[in-house]
């Protein structure tokens, strides 16, 4: 037999690899176990260590050594404050760290620039808006007033002796998210330009701390992440149409290179299409007068309609109607989330829309597709941005967390 095989062809065991196998099989079980305890405090907000015991089935010892590491990683931190429990020692409270790492949102709008930070929660830690014009000062000269307003958000972080967690780049148009390369924008007049690597370039950073996505998807992103649901389609505006997220058995529907989401609409289709409510002529939904700081925004009266705001209404209706029927049909939603803008219009389409849907769908479905509007809002965008930063980042420090675990 030649060495280093067996009679069967496969290669012989070498001394010390069932010792090799030992540890690699302790190190995926290990990491499987700190994924399972950050899954269920970024779930839960905040867990004791009990909970977490009780949860997913590990024993005090094993949860102990697993929040221990995970803390030691800057992943988690411990609530100063005790909870006051029953007899016996007080339990402390562990979530995910909010000092540590900052995550930043870059979001290139038509008509302005706007940056967020984040920590790891998923709290916003500051948000500033900057006058831009994109279509007319061009890629170049817009990324690199991104890049100045970054670096800016940069220094301020070290300055508090933290951490860069990424930076989430939105844009509107069409994307391809492997290369970071934004393909078509019709918002911003821009085709064919790298945005990835010009930032990082500009930056002196890793690439890999930058990612650039469409607006469409990181709001889809963030709405999802708000429900339990496994199935869904969300709706905005679009760049040349309609902005379309798709969830399917708990996975986004991101297409070939990650260019899919984007519902467009012919030419000449145009006038009978209209999804903007600048088109439309209902930008006062968006921001009506008077006081909108109220919490119980639920409370307000809605905005009365004139004849045109109501004719414009029943247009966009029957246009989402027509589009979402198609969609409906092809993925099988479990809910239907109308977001960004059209949040604005809730108290005005919601039951004209939800009827006109289950009518178009009654050939082929008794079952009723329900109807939401979204959570976030115009700001869907930044959370969704902020949550995929978040999530990078946990993986490099789970990484991390495992591998230091076993040495």
């Amino acid at each position: 037999m030649v060495s280093g095989w067996s009679a069967s062809g496969s290669p012989a065991p070498r001394a010390g690899s069932s010792v090799r196998a030992r540890f690699a099989d302790q190190s995926a079980v290990r990491g499987q176990n700190l994924d399972a305890v950050v899954r269920l405090v970024r779930a839960n907000s905040r867990c004791t260590r009990r909970e977490i015991s009780e949860v997913l089935g590990f024993n005090k010892a094993t949860v102990s050594s697993l929040v221990r590491d995970l803390i030691s990683t800057r992943l988690l931190e411990q609530e100063d404050a005790p909870l006051g429990q029953s007899p016996g020692r007080p339990s402390t409270l562990v979530r995910l760290d909010r000092l540590t790492y900052v995550c930043i949102v870059v979001e290139v709008l038509p008509e302005n620039i706007v940056v967020s930070t984040w920590n790891l929660a998923g709290e916003r830690l500051s948000v500033a808006s900057h006058s831009a014009r994109p279509a007319v000062d061009g890629p170049a000269r817009t990324l690199s007033s991104v890049a100045r307003l970054v670096r800016s958000v940069m220094a301020r972080v070290e300055g508090e002796g933290r951490l860069l967690g990424g930076v989430e780049v939105a844009v509107p148009g069409m994307v391809d998210t492997g290369s970071g390369q934004l393909i078509v924008s019709g918002p911003l007049s821009w085709s064919q330009v790298p945005v990835r690597d010009i930032l990082a370039a500009k930056l002196g950073c890793d690439e890999d701390l930058i990612d650039v996505d469409k607006f469409v998807n990181l709001a889809t992103t963030a709405e999802w992440r708000r429900t339990d649901l496994s199935d869904l389609i969300y709706l905005d505006e679009g760049s040349a149409g309609l902005g379309v997220g798709a969830v399917v058995a708990g996975r986004m529907l991101t297409g070939h290179r990650g260019r899919a989401g984007e519902l467009l609409f012919p030419q000449r289709d145009h006038l009978a299409s209209k999804v903007s409510l600048h088109e439309l002529g209902l930008d006062r939904l968006l921001d009506p007068p008077g006081d909108n700081t109220a919490p119980d925004a639920a409370g307000k009266r809605p905005m009365v309609l004139d004849a045109a705001g109501r004719s414009a209404v029943k247009g966009l209706t029957r246009t989402l109607t027509r589009h979402l029927a198609g969609l409906a049909a092809l993925l099988d939603p479990q809910v239907v989330i109308l977001g960004g803008q059209f949040c604005a219009l809730e108290p005005h389409i919601a039951r004209p829309l939800q009827w006109s849907l289950a009518e178009a769908l009654a050939p082929i479905s008794q079952d009723r597709i329900e109807v939401r509007f979204g959570g976030y809002g115009r700001e869907a965008a930044q959370v969704g941005g902020a949550l995929l930063v978040a999530d990078r980042v946990v993986e490099r420090l789970l990484t991390q967390a495992g591998s230091r675990s076993v040495e």
